[in-house]
């Protein structure tokens, strides 16, 4: 549920903003798969794939970021 609620509230409204999100994992020690397909597959998704390009993912371990990468 968070993923989502952070997705609706902050991530969706500032892409369609034209704003860059910058999602800082670096005291993140894992997530899981459903997290992040939450909080970065759906938005890309619903704003297509121009949203993607405004996300910017920093600090995320190996671990996280092969989760994204997928």
């Amino acid at each position: 549920l968070e993923a989502i609620n952070l997705r609706e509230r902050k991530i969706i409204p500032a892409i369609k903003k034209g704003e860059t999100v910058v999602l800082d994992f670096s005291h993140a020690i894992t997530a899981t798969h459903s997290f992040l397909t939450a909080l970065l597959a759906d938005p890309i998704k619903i704003l297509g794939l121009k949203s993607y390009k405004q996300i910017k993912i920093i600090g995320a371990n190996e671990t996280i970021r092969t989760i994204i990468d997928f």
